[in-house]
């Protein structure tokens, strides 16, 4: 049995553990797309870049092609290079548009979907619009070469990784564990027609990598022998390409330990009660690297005092109370 003990400083008594859920709202089809102007910062050599996004809020990709529904003006044909395609959610800096310091020919994006037409605001230098150094602008900025930028279009950028964790922490697994990353891709939708793929492959460690899905960023992977291992992820648009990489830490029999972790949810007032006098604490007890978490028993002292409920005997008892967590 493996346990991890938590002191709370305190005589426990009853466990009462609490559940995490996550709720969202039901996409819907036949809904508008709202365009953003999310700002502007000032390059390094006396261009601006002014940035784009939106808000698609059907549960389907929309395509609209560029023209009278999908548009910049003012211009001459109305096309920038802007996205056809629209995921779906909330997408930031989708149009990224490098301009000189005096331009006057001021980008305005207007999309028309559902009976709906959005177009983005005329003030884009306003001081309001700045970004800054804020992390949102030197995040574009490297992204986009400005020194060799087109001009006055949208520039494609590379597919951006996102880190959903995995079932490991720490690198660290054993060899009768399958690692499983929760990566997932989110790209601008530039250029267009381009294919957004994924793939793994290894590049170093003794035994052999095996990819359950190796052209999905979330993938299983299982390995034929113990040692250290590294790992690239590759996604690509058809025109960038963005790589990852990872190590980890393969092991032959027991795993290094990871303890669990208990958080107190609740707690009461006081250390001291009177005889038949009860309290209750609530915890939440977190196991790692596929463990499961079986119970969690009370002790004052070392004293076990059950997992239902506990009354203090007699004489009253002052003592520094624990948790001990036992795993699956």
């Amino acid at each position: 049995m493996n346990r991890i003990a938590h002191s709370f400083g305190h005589i426990l008594t009853p466990l009462l553990l609490a559940g995490l859920f996550t709720g969202s709202a039901a996409a819907q089809s036949g809904q508008p797309i709202y365009l953003s102007y999310e700002g502007f910062f000032n390059n390094e050599d006396g261009t601006y870049t002014l940035m784009f996004g939106y808000y698609n809020h059907n549960s389907d990709t929309v395509t609209i092609l560029a023209g009278p529904d999908n548009m910049f003006v003012p211009s001459a044909s109305g096309d920038r290079g802007q996205p056809i395609v629209f995921f779906p959610g909330r997408h930031r800096s989708t149009c990224r548009i490098v301009v000189e310091a005096d331009f006057d020919d001021i980008p305005r994006w207007t999309v028309e979907w559902a009976g709906h037409r959005n177009t983005t605001t005329a003030l884009v230098l306003e001081p309001r619009y700045s970004l800054g150094n804020a992390d949102f602008a030197d995040f574009a900025r490297e992204r986009i070469d400005t020194k060799n930028a087109p001009r006055g279009t949208c520039i494609n950028s590379a597919p951006r990784v996102n880190d959903g964790g995995s079932t490991v922490l720490d690198g660290n697994m054993r060899l009768s564990q399958t690692f499983s990353s929760r990566r997932t891709v989110t790209d601008d939708g530039l250029p267009r027609g381009g294919a957004l793929t994924a793939a793994w492959r290894q590049v170093g460690g003794l035994g052999t990598a095996t990819f359950q899905n190796p052209n999905q960023a979330g993938t299983t992977i299982s390995f034929s022998a113990p040692g250290e291992y590294d790992l690239e992820m590759s996604v690509t648009d058809s025109d960038r390409t963005t790589v990852v990489k990872m190590h980890l830490k393969v092991n032959d029999g027991e795993q290094p330990r990871i303890w669990p972790t208990v958080e107190t949810l609740l707690q009461p007032d006081s250390d001291y009660f009177e005889e038949g006098e009860a309290f209750v604490l609530a915890v939440e007890a977190t196991a790692y690297r596929g463990a499961s978490v079986r119970g969690v028993d009370f002790l004052v002292d070392g004293t076990f005092f059950g997992i239902e409920k506990v009354r203090v005997g007699v004489p009253p008892i002052r003592g520094r109370g624990e948790a001990a967590v036992r795993l699956g």
